[in-house]
């Protein structure tokens, strides 16, 4: 993401892009036209810009790494200090294709404050676990407050695969998951999750073309009223196992 960008009055063949600082980790870098400089953010990510006739164009590779297992969001994204909320808030603000991973070893991520918002609808935002076991994410069971895990817009696209989502719980509907977008979930464990209305682990629809696959995974112990484990919105979703 940049703040700014602008001719250099000094050098019209030139254009001025700054950089957001908690972002990309800041600074001014003056392009030439059709020149592409290429810089690191503070996570490690190669972050390159190219300028043109239309303007300037960034593009972002490599994961956001969580290092964090409390549930924060401080504005501190430096490498060692980012938590899972605050990762899925800067690939919200992204707009395209993001990977979110874990550092090795980390332990369960309990959320406190309230469900995670998948919002981006360019490109897809991907929730990777480690490739020998899965991250535990999930409510604190002595919390009084009662919400899901995620929440996934209409028209966003997110793959999560080895995740254990669990102790989710709410008064409405998918008491881990209530996925409004095009969800897939591979070898993931869905498990103790509560919903008083439709399904107790992933409640699919309540919009328009909403796709759920889920592919090598496992579903124990969720309640609800309807669908203790899935239910589907037939009029306007569609499930895959």
């Amino acid at each position: 993401r940049f703040d700014s960008a602008k001719v250099d009055p000094n050098d019209p063949s030139s254009i001025v892009v700054q950089v957001t600082p908690t972002s990309f980790g800041g600074g001014t870098l003056q392009l030439a036209f059709s020149e592409t400089a290429e810089i690191k953010d503070t996570f490690g990510r190669k972050v390159a810009l190219t300028t043109n006739s239309l303007g300037p164009e960034i593009t972002v590779s490599g994961p956001l790494v969580v290092s964090l297992t409390n549930d924060e969001d401080d504005n501190d994204f430096s490498a060692n200090d980012l938590s899972l909320r605050e990762a899925i808030r800067l690939a919200n603000e992204h707009a395209g294709s993001d990977t979110i991973q874990f550092a090795p070893n980390l332990g369960p991520i309990t959320l406190t404050n309230n469900a995670l918002w998948l919002t981006d609808t360019v490109g897809t935002l991907s929730i990777f676990g480690p490739d020998n076991s899965t991250q535990v994410i999930q409510r604190s069971t002595t919390d009084t407050n009662r919400f899901r895990l995620f929440e996934i817009n209409s028209g966003t696209s997110s793959t999560f695969r080895s995740l254990t989502l669990q102790n989710g719980s709410t008064p409405g509907d998918g008491g881990a998951i209530l996925n409004l977008g095009s969800l897939d979930i591979e070898q993931s464990t869905l498990q103790n999750n509560a919903a008083d209305g439709q399904g107790g682990a992933i409640f699919n629809g309540g919009g328009t073309g909403q796709t759920l696959e889920l592919r090598r995974s496992t579903l124990s112990n969720n309640t609800a009223n309807e669908g203790g484990a899935i239910a589907n919105d037939n009029a306007h979703g569609s499930s895959t196992i």
